[in-house]
C-alpha cells in the first residue's frame, strides 16, 4: 500500500511538473529534520499536545 499519492503519479505537462517541483521544494524548505535539535522541539510539541488532550479529557469526565 503506497503512503503517498505521488507513488503512482505521472505527468507529462511541463507547467504542471514545474508547479509540483516548486511545491515540493517549498515543503522541504519549511520542513524540519526528524533528528538532532528538531527531536527536542518535536518532543516538546507532543508533550504540550498530550497535556492539552489530558486536560480536555479531564474536563469531559467531570
Amino acid at each position: 500500500m503506497p503512503y503517498t499519492n505521488l507513488t503512482y503519479f505521472k505527468v507529462i505537462d511541463k507547467n504542471t511538473t514545474n508547479q509540483i517541483e516548486e511545491y515540493i521544494k517549498r515543503q522541504i524548505e519549511f520542513s524540519t529534520s526528524l533528528s538532532g535539535e528538531a527531536s527536542f522541539e518535536r518532543s516538546k510539541f507532543f508533550n504540550i499536545m498530550n497535556q492539552k488532550i489530558d486536560d480536555k479529557m479531564l474536563k469531559l469526565l467531570l
